[in-house]
């Protein structure tokens, strides 16, 4: 992913955040949402900064964010109520 950033550009992209397959099965099944994040120059400052910026941002839209600052740990959304929204196959 920060390979495909680089190449294309980075213009106003200092970061990024994501949660996978198994985060969302933990999610599904009631044990909140983990999300990862990070800066694009590896940075441990930067780094922390973005997640603030994220945690803040989630906050914002309602969401209770858990997260003691290190830039080594997920964010996590405890209290999730994930719903599918369509069945599977």
């Amino acid at each position: 992913m920060i390979k495909r950033l680089r190449e294309r550009g980075r213009s106003g992209i200092r970061g990024y955040c994501f949660y996978h397959g198994q985060d969302v099965e933990r999610a599904v099944n009631g044990g909140g949402l983990w999300i990862a994040f990070g800066d694009l120059d590896a940075i441990p400052e930067q780094k922390s900064l973005m997640g603030r910026q994220i945690k803040a941002c989630l906050e914002r839209h309602g969401l209770k964010v858990e997260w003691n600052g290190d830039p080594e740990r997920r964010l996590a959304i405890p209290k999730l109520d994930w719903k599918r929204r369509r069945q599977p196959k």
